[in-house]
């Protein structure tokens, strides 16, 4: 009866260590930039679009943006600010900036 119960006590024990204890030893250095997809839709939309080349960002298909605009799958992009520990959104031109 005991076993039965500590397994999955012992379980939810471990994720949670081990969602959280990665974040006590791993701190980023510099701020990031990245996008999340609309998850309704799949996300080959961001995957074809939106590439870095020689450090930059750019976007690869403008008739792929046309349909997946049409479908309304929406690309947003944010920056992550290491020193507040917030991330923000930004528009695709912004991001280009960085």
């Amino acid at each position: 009866m005991v076993a039965a119960i500590s397994i999955p006590v012992f379980l939810i024990v471990a994720v949670i260590i081990s969602i959280y204890l990665p974040s006590l030893f791993f701190k980023p250095k510099t701020n990031f930039l990245y996008l999340v997809d609309n998850p309704v839709y799949d996300s080959t939309c961001s995957q074809n679009l939106y590439s870095v080349v020689n450090g930059k960002l750019i976007t690869s298909n403008e008739g792929s943006a046309y349909e997946c605009n049409l479908r309304n799958n929406k690309v947003e992009f944010y920056v992550h600010d290491i020193r507040q520990n917030q991330s923000r959104p930004i528009s695709f031109y912004q991001a280009q900036a960085f």
